[in-house]
């Protein structure tokens, strides 16, 4: 895997310039935000503005400067003669293509207001792009650049603690839905957690703009606002610098910027924040004399593991399993070295109390609690060191199943072959691997045609060549079941699967980013 995200622009490269409007009078007149790039994280704000129009002034607005990419939102015409409102004159609108309003034409009231409602009906529309309103009046028109908020992200399974950014909604919803449309950039990633026993069910996710967003539980403060207040809602993570990469792991959350520092939030008793934090914070700090990350990767609770921009590993937080890969079994409270990952260039969130990592060669080892034989070598007996899964070669990606080991899950690995070919091995209580509920000691093949995949709390997802979600293993809605195999029906083409980590008690969620 890459170790920048798509769409993430580098602190070093300057904003898209943007195009100045015409000094020159015009009868045709346009307000608003121009269309212009936005440079990370800022934030984009689109103010009423007076543009006269012959013998009138005409202000076209919306009650938050923005228009979502679908749904009914007021939008009031503000027409004024002399200084004073213009009553009676009539206003006649036009919008993007397929743009609905619930009234196109009227007049103004005594006040000088003509509202109405518009709908761009449009929910796909790249999150940050533009969409002009214009009003005639007295034969001269207006135009207003509106600013769209939208979502590139489809979300399923749990929301009791409002993770998924939909409100309170009750039970798990079992078909992918597209979230709340209120990014003003496009989704680029989503990293989720779905710990209920420890108040850990949030979700992350980080916009092309290099912003961060929140949304579910917040008693351990996982979603960075200052606050202990949980929320169904999305809102930006304040305190961050441009971001490239997200993590979010039991009750603690992480952010990597542009120069590779690491930002840590959330519960810190198992000196999961990368250095002794008493109770944890509730806003985003530094990681102290730690640069050059490119990922943060964790398993469990506590075990936490970066790879650097120059190849290098380093690990801290809980260890009782040998989750370090250090060769002891000694927790950590600040970011040590591990040498004995050096080749390695990716590692799976999950498999329980432990980790699946794949080598430069497409090799893939495994180290850490082995209470199923999950780490294919005979035994039951955790390892503090890498051992390798035999049978497996040209690996290009891995996963593991990411619930809790004491839950019954999280100690099922998967590989990706370059042939397209998915393997798995490991806990099968779930039908994760095949029909027989018995585990599984070596890997074996369970579907072909996948170009990438996600492991969940005790399954995984593939996306398929022809476009197509194959879910094997725990199904989305967890009162559903189990499936040995089902195609999963999706609004929209989806590129990048997630599964949240730390799953236990059927809190898994997924995530699908799609294309913007």
């Amino acid at each position: 895997m890459t170790d920048r995200l798509p769409f993430a622009r580098s602190a070093s490269e300057p904003p898209e310039s943007s195009s100045g409007a015409s000094s020159l009078p015009s009868r045709r007149t346009v307000v608003g935000a121009a269309l212009w790039s936005v440079p990370a994280i800022t934030l984009v704000a689109s103010t009423p503005a007076l543009a006269l129009s012959g013998t009138y002034a005409v202000d076209i607005a919306a009650p938050t400067g923005v228009l979502p990419a679908s749904g009914s939102t007021p939008l009031t015409v503000t027409i004024a003669s002399g200084g004073a409102p213009a009553a009676g004159v009539a206003v006649s609108l036009t919008g993007p293509s397929g743009a609905q309003f619930g009234g196109a034409a009227g007049v103004t009231d005594a006040n000088g207001v003509y509202a109405t409602t518009i709908d761009l009906a449009t929910p796909w529309t790249t999150p940050g792009s533009s969409a002009m309103v214009t009003a005639l009046v007295g034969g001269e028109s207006t135009t207003r650049v509106f600013t769209v908020y939208g979502a590139n992200l489809l979300v399923g399974g749990n929301n009791s603690g409002g993770q998924l950014g939909l409100g309170w909604a009750s039970g798990p919803i079992g078909a992918m839905r597209q979230t709340s449309l209120v990014f003003p950039s496009p989704v680029v990633d989503a990293r989720g957690s779905g710990y209920p026993g420890g108040n850990g069910m949030f979700t992350l996710v980080l916009l092309a703009d290099g912003s961060v967003w929140a949304t579910g539980q917040n008693q351990n403060g996982t979603l960075g606002d200052g606050t202990t207040t949980s929320r169904a809602t999305w809102a930006k993570v304040p305190g961050l610098p441009s971001i490239v990469s997200i993590a979010a792991m039991g009750t603690s959350s992480y952010a990597i910027d542009t120069v590779g520092d690491v930002w840590a939030w959330g519960s810190g008793d198992g000196n999961q924040l990368g250095e002794p934090v008493s109770g944890g914070r509730t806003t985003p700090a530094r990681i102290p004399s730690f640069g050059g990350a490119s990922r943060v990767y964790g398993a469990m609770f506590t075990a936490r593991l970066s790879r650097k921009s120059d190849g290098t590993w380093w690990g801290w937080g809980g260890n009782g399993s040998g989750e370090l890969a250090d060769g002891t079994f000694t927790s950590r409270s600040s970011p040590v070295r591990v040498t004995a990952l050096d080749g390695f260039t990716d590692v799976a969130d999950g498999f329980g109390a432990g980790f699946v990592g794949l080598r430069s060669d497409g090799s893939v080892w495994a180290w850490g609690r082995n209470n199923y034989g999950q780490l294919c070598d005979g035994t039951t007996t955790s390892s503090a060191v890498p051992k390798q899964i035999p049978g497996l070669t040209d690996v290009t990606a891995i996963a593991g199943t990411t619930g809790l080991y004491w839950d019954g899950f999280g100690a099922t690995g998967y590989a990706l072959k370059t042939d397209g070919t998915l393997w798995a091995w490991g806990r099968n209580d779930d039908l994760q691997i095949d029909s027989t509920k018995a585990d599984i000691l070596s890997p074996v093949q369970i579907a072909s045609d996948v170009v990438t995949m996600t492991a969940s709390q005790g399954g995984v997802f593939a996306l398929k060549s022809n476009g197509s979600v194959w879910n094997r293993g725990a199904q989305l809605a967890w009162n559903i079941g189990r499936t040995d195999g089902t195609s999963l029906t999706l609004l929209r083409a989806a590129s990048i699967l997630r599964g949240a980590t730390s799953g236990q008690g059927g809190a898994q969620a997924v995530y699908m980013v799609t294309a913007p």
